[in-house]
């Protein structure tokens, strides 16, 4: 287990203690940025108080953390999908390729029913993947436009605070 660390700070001229497992490094960094956050909001209405700034403060922070979860989770979802149609394309090719071998093969060792029986059911599956593919093609398509209609509304949404922040002021 990781030895905790103490580290004073510096929040709008108040001193605190943090203790934590994390780094005096990066607990100070946490302090610098959380400073700067409240001094932001503060310089922005001089008649705010520390308590308001901090939960305006708290808000943003929650904010910025709700998007990135959301593009993180939305990436995740983009990658799967991509690495689904590189499988989808590898195994289009070896069917290409199974499906040429079983047409040399056929010419050769097998009347021209068994050649069309077997040459339909390739195609029914080359044709399946393909659908596959444009399903998947679909859905990165869509789930693309939910991305961007979800960053147009959190800008909205961040721009609505922002006039609310003016408006409390």
């Amino acid at each position: 287990m990781a030895e905790k660390n103490k580290v004073q700070i510096n929040i709008s001229g108040y001193s605190y203690t943090l203790v934590g497992r994390e780094s005096v490094e990066y607990l100070n960094e946490l302090a610098s940025y959380i400073d700067n956050k409240i001094n932001k909001i503060m310089c922005g209405n001089n008649n705010l108080g520390i308590k308001d700034a901090g939960i305006l403060t708290a808000f943003n922070v929650a904010d910025e953390l709700f998007k990135l979860q959301k593009e993180c989770e939305n990436n995740q979802r983009e990658l799967i999908l991509k690495e689904e149609n590189a499988s989808l394309k590898e195994e289009i090719s070896r069917l290409k390729k199974e499906n040429d071998d079983l047409v040399k093969n056929s010419l050769i060792n097998k009347s021209d029913n068994e050649l069309r029986n077997e040459l339909k059911q390739a195609y029914e599956s080359i044709s399946n993947l393909l659908l596959e593919r444009d399903k998947i093609l679909e859905d990165l398509s869509k789930e693309k436009e939910k991305n961007t209609n979800l960053h147009f509304s959190l800008v909205e949404l961040k721009s609505s605070m922002v006039e609310d922040k003016t408006q409390m002021q």
